[in-house]
């Protein structure tokens, strides 16, 4: 719009020259923004990458420059001429800056999985699976890897939790402990980490990651999976489909607990073996004493309300296997009650002996004002 006006001022003779102040303004915008660009390119190590996309934009700039200087030489004899020198460069910009590419010219039979009534195999599968009945426990995660670029978006239209995605808002302890990146299409987009150094690891099984859906074979992902792993349910045209036995429920009633330094763990790895149905691992833990195991199940789940039912002989600790976050809140029936770190990456309350009801609520406004009044907690975590 703002361009539109100043080529109307511009061929009605009434825009005004700019002062030597305002042409200086003008250069040094121009000149700010490829700094910050290649700065950014600097701290990011992405010198190389960033050579052509600024080599292009400083020459349509130009070519932007010589189409003014054209018109403006012409539109006295030549207005029309002048004009459609404008246009010309206008419609090559757009085509050339906004035309189709890979991720806006896609033909529709490929994005079909993207549609809520989408009869791709691969989905038909995933969701027989999901479908079956379930303890009351459970939640399975999906891992859809290395299936293409509009894949990782159809677990929002088909309501299938993931442990990836494109370009996701990710939470940094998460994708420190996971390797959750920006994309997930291209199968070697899969990063491992010290804490998951693969899908044979604790920390796949406590996300309750139950089927890992790739475009390639699993060891070609995972060089360390052995044979009898994973087991193959499918093979569909767009995918091969595999089943972790191993996924633990998605909450836990668990009897022990073990002192855990998690920023070791997340710098070098090294997850404890040991049965985490029977053992979580805290930051810190009180005197231990023997406990006979107990039972939870979810009563009902939502994005920022999660309510469970637990019923131990002995207490313990009941783990919500969903990621840690200050601005989770916790009450055992009724009350309030800390939400601890769990197994690095998790959540956790003690519970008292009995049956219980604990309800986790997610209070973004409250806890980002508990952490501006409190500078020693990061607010970005």
């Amino acid at each position: 719009m703002l361009a539109g006006y100043v080529t109307h001022r511009f061929f009605t003779w009434t825009l005004p020259e700019a002062s030597p102040k305002q042409r200086t303004a003008e250069f040094g915008l121009v000149a700010s923004a490829f700094l910050f660009a290649i700065t950014v390119a600097l701290i990011f190590d992405r010198v190389g990458r960033a050579v052509e996309p600024m080599a292009l934009a400083a020459g349509w700039m130009a070519a932007g420059a010589a189409a003014l200087y054209v018109a403006d030489t012409m539109k006295t004899l030549r207005p029309a001429a002048a004009a459609l020198a404008l246009v010309a460069l206008t419609a090559a910009d757009i085509t050339w800056n906004n035309g189709p590419n890979g991720a806006s010219a896609i033909a529709p039979k490929e994005i079909d999985i993207l549609e809520p009534d989408s009869r791709n195999q691969t989905l038909a599968f995933i969701r027989h699976e999901l479908s079956k009945p379930a303890t009351p426990d459970h939640r399975d995660r999906v891992e859809l890897i290395g299936l293409g670029f509009h894949w990782p978006n159809a677990s929002l239209t088909h309501g299938l939790e993931q442990t990836l995605g494109y370009n996701p808002v990710r939470l940094k302890l998460y994708s420190e402990a996971t390797g959750a990146g920006d994309s997930s299409g291209s199968w070697d987009q899969r990063k491992f980490t010290k804490l998951m150094p693969g899908y044979r690891t604790p920390v796949v099984d406590l996300l309750g990651l139950r089927y890992i859906v790739s475009g390639v074979q699993i060891e070609k992902i995972d060089p360390t999976v052995k044979p009898g792993d994973f087991k193959l349910l499918a093979r569909t045209p767009d995918a091969y489909i595999y089943d972790n036995p191993r996924a633990l429920p998605r909450v836990m009633l668990v009897p022990n607990a073990q002192t855990a330094d998690f920023n070791k763990l997340l710098a070098d790895g090294g997850m404890p073996k040991i049965d985490y149905r029977q053992t979580v691992l805290l930051e810190t833990t009180g005197p231990s004493q023997p406990r006979q195991p107990g039972s939870a199940k979810v009563i009902s789940y939502a994005n920022t309300r999660i309510e469970i039912e637990a019923d131990s002989p002995d207490g313990g600790w009941l783990v919500l296997n969903d990621v840690w976050h200050p601005w989770w809140t916790a009450t055992i029936d009724g009350k309030p009650t800390p939400v601890l770190r769990a197994n690095v990456l998790f959540r956790a309350v003690s519970v008292h002996s009995g049956r219980v009801r604990v309800v986790f609520t997610f209070r973004p406004l409250a806890g980002a004002w508990h952490e501006l009044k409190s500078p020693r907690i990061p607010l970005v975590h």
